[in-house]
């Protein structure tokens, strides 16, 4: 009779080298341990359910070049940028938040000034001559820059607060440093739609993105409420529509008493 066939017994290296270890890093882009590099600085978040990264919290990079790509992303690719936007610390959101109002605001501020000496350039100058006028000009942007850029950090805090209370009231979990992290990013939208915003997008993108910047200012807002409510609080439809209701109507309520009350305090400190 022949002799059956022994079955070769498999040594500890060849068992190691046939064991499926999972890999410990994979590409937040395409989800391979061996991708050579795909994701691209300017993208934000991805929806592979590995990881998640804004350029800002990035440790790599300039402090301005993550300042524009975040801003960029909020602007342009903002459905995949909020929708999978994740807890975490609300400090670097809220640095970020204030950059970008500052900036925003000093370009406005300067943009009005140099239009106005455009208009009526004999009369700026002769106003400027005068040392009461010229210091009440200087403390007035010494003091309104910095003050409205603070209101605006406010008012978007205050959007993303309302907006983790609507939904909780429709029956959705809070995400409470979701939502606050959401209403501070939000305010890439109007460093890029303020003018360095437009310049900046116009000598470093091009025009075509420029332009896109333009209906954003309109869009964008209301992309990036139901990204957050449908991907963060699983809400569509009619609760989404409450949530979203409730946050409009608090914003509303609060926003002119904010603004008052920035007035009021402006107004004041540049007569004292």
């Amino acid at each position: 009779m022949a002799r059956p066939a022994l079955k070769p017994i498999a040594s500890d290296d060849d068992a190691f080298d046939t064991t499926e270890v999972p890999a410990a890093v994979v590409c937040a882009r395409c989800g391979r341990p061996d991708c050579p590099g795909c994701e691209s600085p300017e993208e934000t978040t991805h929806p592979s359910g590995v990881i998640a990264i804004i350029p800002w919290e990035r440790p790599i990079g300039s402090t301005w070049s993550r300042l524009w790509s975040t801003s960029l992303a909020v602007s342009l690719r903002t459905d995949s940028f909020f929708g999978p936007l994740s807890a975490g610390e609300v400090a670097p959101s809220l640095r970020y938040s204030i950059a970008c109002e500052t900036i925003a605001v000093a370009s406005v501020a300067l943009s009005l000034a140099a239009a106005v000496f455009a208009i009526i350039p004999g009369i700026t100058i002769d106003a400027m001559t005068d040392p009461r006028i010229r210091n009440i000009v200087l403390r007035l942007f010494a003091l309104g820059i910095p003050g409205f850029a603070a209101l605006l950090v406010v008012m978007h805090l205050v959007w993303g607060w309302a907006l983790d209370k609507g939904a909780c009231r429709v029956g959705a979990r809070s995400h409470r440093s979701q939502a606050l992290r959401f209403g501070l990013y939000s305010t890439g939208l109007d460093l890029m739609t303020s003018p360095v915003g437009l310049l900046y997008a116009l000598l470093a993108e091009g025009g075509r993105t420029a332009a896109k910047l333009l209906p954003a200012a309109v869009e964008v807002p209301r992309i990036a409420t139901n990204a957050l409510l449908r991907r963060v609080y699983h809400l569509a439809d009619l609760p989404a529509a409450r949530a979203r209701k409730f946050s409009t109507i608090t914003v509303s309520v609060l926003a002119p008493v904010l603004v008052l009350g920035t007035m009021i305090a402006l107004v004041a400190s540049l007569f004292l």
